[in-house]
C-alpha cells in the first residue's frame, strides 16, 4: 500500500500511520494537543482558583524610587552594599 497523503483523507492517513509509522502518528496527536490545551487549560485553572501571578519586578529597588511598589519582593532583596566573598580572586 502506498503512503496516503494527509490532506486527501486524514482518517485514512491516521489509520495508515498508526500501523506503518507510529512515531509520526503520535507526533501528530501530541502536536494537535498544544493548541487545544492553550484554549482549555486557562479556564480550568481559573475555576480551581489559580489566579494571575504577581508581576516580576524589572528593576532593582533604589533610593530614588519608593519601596511601596516593591511589596512583592519585600524581604527577598538584601539592603545595603553587596558583600563580596573573600578568597576567590584570580
Amino acid at each position: 500500500m502506498a503512503p496516503v497523503e494527509f490532506f486527501e483523507a486524514p482518517a485514512k492517513y491516521f489509520r495508515w500511520a498508526i500501523r506503518q509509522k507510529p512515531a509520526i502518528f503520535w507526533a501528530l496527536v501530541i502536536g494537535t494537543m498544544g493548541p487545544v490545551m492553550a484554549f482549555t487549560v486557562p479556564p480550568i485553572r481559573n475555576y480551581f482558583g489559580d489566579g494571575p501571578r504577581p508581576q516580576i519586578p524589572l528593576t532593582y529597588p533604589s533610593k530614588s524610587r519608593p519601596t511601596a511598589c516593591y511589596t512583592a519582593t519585600e524581604g527577598r532583596i538584601p539592603k545595603g552594599p553587596r558583600k563580596i566573598p573573600q578568597g576567590y580572586d584570580d
